[in-house]
């Protein structure tokens, strides 16, 4: 296993022992908004999925402009990543999506409508490990 892949399971490791994280977007000013989100289960470092309202204002500030920042820490060990959110509203998508007992009850015809999915893509990784620090693209 290469030092890069090592350190992309690590990553995915601490992602999943967390139950949220703050994410970052770009207001309509041009300033950086930061929300804290829940993740979904189903995710991992280079995808994370989170949902929430369609009419929140964080969905429209991704749909204006898709940049976007994550954070996570626990204990000594942060990640933060950078690049581009995804709304995703179409109901056959949002249902595969929605694999937890958490989300399954959004699937009741009169809630989904009301939500969304909001797809980050990772394409920058910043660690910092034991005191190791680093970064390293993400489709190397």
């Amino acid at each position: 296993m290469t030092e890069i892949e090592k350190i992309i399971k690590r990553a995915d490791e601490l992602l999943k022992q967390t139950e949220s994280v703050e994410l970052a977007g770009i207001d309509p000013n041009g300033y950086p908004h930061i929300f804290e989100m829940e993740v979904m289960a189903n995710s991992n470092i280079r995808t994370v999925y989170f949902t929430t309202g369609i009419y929140s204002g964080k969905v429209s500030d991704f749909k204006k402009n898709t940049k976007a920042a994550l954070n996570v820490c626990l204990n000594q060990d942060c990640i933060s990543m950078i690049g581009d959110v995804k709304v995703i509203e179409h109901p056959e998508e949002k249902r595969r999506l929605w694999i937890t007992e958490r989300t399954k009850q959004l699937q009741d015809m009169k809630k989904e409508p009301l939500y969304c999915i909001l797809q980050f893509t990772g394409e920058i990784l910043y660690y910092y490990f034991d005191g190791e620090k680093g970064f390293f693209h993400l489709d190397e």
